[in-house]
């Protein structure tokens, strides 16, 4: 039966696949803070350089706290 011996080399080629998307999203992606005030929207993040870089979308933070 070849079906167990498929499914070892399916997950090794899945384990392979992640660890590119990784390596990939380091050395093109964006890195940056973003903090967002309750009740606030934003549209731009703060990248490791300084620079505001735009989301191309918005965030908005509903949550509300419970205050003791």
């Amino acid at each position: 039966m070849p079906w167990p011996r498929l499914a070892a080399y399916l997950a090794h080629f899945s384990i392979i696949m992640i660890f590119i998307g990784a390596i990939i999203g380091n050395l093109f992606g964006f890195k940056g803070f973003l903090a967002i005030p309750e009740g606030e929207t934003v549209n731009s993040f703060t990248d490791r350089q300084g620079n505001v870089q735009p989301l191309g979308f918005e965030l908005r933070c509903n949550h509300k706290r419970k205050t003791p």
